[in-house]
């Protein structure tokens, strides 16, 4: 009851919209990661799933190979975020100085609020 004596309707629980499961969403969160990955190696690490932790030798091994690894441009990304996958060609600058452009092919799941990256494959 209100205080004028009237019943009130209940409120509707709040809702949460999803967070939009999209090509330009996927493209912008590959982006990001390898714009930090060289940086913020434990904010990379905690985008990656169990399984990629694991494929990628721990976190030991994770950072022993970005420790050898100064820069990474991104220059091309195609994603399909309704298979969660991407495709990425990315040039990476070694620490001494060399470079190697590279296609890898990603797959994504869903966790702790956005994306993990579930695979990475040369090809």
């Amino acid at each position: 009851m209100s205080p004028t004596g009237t019943t009130s309707p209940k409120p509707e629980p709040a809702t949460v919209a999803p967070t939009p499961n999209t090509d330009k969403a996927l493209e912008s969160f590959v982006k990001s990661y390898y714009a930090v990955v060289t940086t913020d190696r434990d904010r990379t690490w905690a985008q990656l799933s169990p399984t990629m932790q694991g494929y990628a030798g721990g976190r030991h091994g994770y950072d022993g190979f970005w420790s050898t690894i100064r820069s990474v441009r991104v220059n091309q990304v195609r994603a399909n975020a309704s298979a969660d996958s991407a495709v990425a060609t990315l040039t990476f600058t070694l620490r001494h100085g060399g470079t190697s452009t590279e296609t890898h092919r990603f797959t994504f799941v869903q966790g702790r609020g956005g994306y993990l990256i579930e695979s990475d494959r040369l090809g």
